[in-house]
């Protein structure tokens, strides 16, 4: 199974997205995890249909105009079963059913909070998304 994880840093311009369907094309990835889309999830929907992904979890960005920041999509493919657990301005988690092994595994998909003073967030969350995984 191939999977993208790409920080895009906005894809409000039609050469953002001609390069994001561009990479997906030569790549071929069944799950795709966009971070810094400053995307609201409605804006996004186009995307994903120019793109073939029939499954998608976005999550809008914060601010307004040219202030927009962060904003996360999830995208994956229709024979991959994926369930959603959670999800905020920094991550989105959940379980995926292994089609080849059988096996499920949790897939956490994290983008770090950007202040300094609050990168331990970051390490909290990840912590705390393992513990889900792991029930320990």
């Amino acid at each position: 199974m191939k999977i993208l994880s790409w920080d895009c840093r906005g894809l409000r311009s039609p050469q953002a997205v001609r390069a994001l369907l561009r990479l997906t094309h030569i790549e071929n990835p069944q799950i795709v995890f966009l971070m810094e889309t400053r995307l609201k999830a409605t804006e996004f929907e186009s995307i994903r249909i120019k793109m073939g992904f029939k499954n998608c979890l976005s999550v809008d960005c914060k601010g307004t105009g040219r202030e927009r920041a962060r904003g996360l999509s999830l995208m994956w493919m229709e024979h991959i079963h994926i369930v959603i657990n959670s999800y905020s301005l920094n991550h989105i988690h959940g379980m995926c059913d292994d089609e080849e092994s059988g096996v499920p595994w949790g897939l956490s998909c994290i983008y770090g909070f950007l202040e300094e003073q609050h990168k331990r967030k970051t390490w909290l969350l990840i912590n705390s998304l393992a513990r889900q995984v792991t029930g320990k």
